[in-house]
């Protein structure tokens, strides 16, 4: 009788340790980074503001080409297009290809389609930024890892700034 009393109270404690781990697993996914909001408040048309690194505030475009902008665009299907002017207003390198975020991780993976110097052309690479901010009017970024045709490269963990562009 004592032992059927004892395996009817462990059975007791197991559940109420199992109830207690699915209750306190189920945490509240609303805030969760990688929504579908996060992922609409991407898409769009971002002109590049400027870029902190180790070296101080790097402002885009502001000593470069006065009538094309530094821009990068995301679109709603995955793929991204990313374009950069130097002085005489020529490409100086355009990318494309496929944007995901989760956890608010970015990654981007592309090749590099023009590029000023001719090498850079067909060049593979891979971006890993933290999301610090994306909403309707502002994008900010933080780089965490970058690959080049597979090999992982020095990077100085820059946050770039963003602003929407008008459609």
């Amino acid at each position: 009788m004592k032992t059927n009393n004892l395996v009817k109270v462990l059975l007791l404690l197991m559940s109420l340790v199992a109830i207690s781990v699915a209750i306190v697993g189920c945490g509240d996914d609303d805030d969760k980074p990688d929504t579908p909001e996060m992922k609409a408040d991407i898409v769009g048309k971002w002109k590049w503001e400027k870029t902190i690194d180790n070296e101080g505030v790097k402002p885009h475009n502001s000593e470069r080409c006065k009538n094309k902008i530094d821009y990068t665009e995301f679109a709603k299907n995955g793929t991204y297009t990313e374009c950069n002017y130097n002085e005489e207003c020529e490409i100086l390198y355009k990318a494309t290809g496929k944007w995901k975020i989760s956890d608010k991780m970015l990654t981007l993976t592309g090749t590099t389609i023009v590029a000023y110097d001719k090498e850079d052309i067909g060049v593979d690479f891979k971006g890993i930024f933290k999301v610090l901010e994306a909403n309707n009017n502002s994008l900010v970024i933080k780089a965490e890892q970058a690959f080049r045709n597979g090999r992982e490269i020095q990077h100085d963990s820059s946050v770039t700034y963003f602003s929407r562009m008008k459609k």
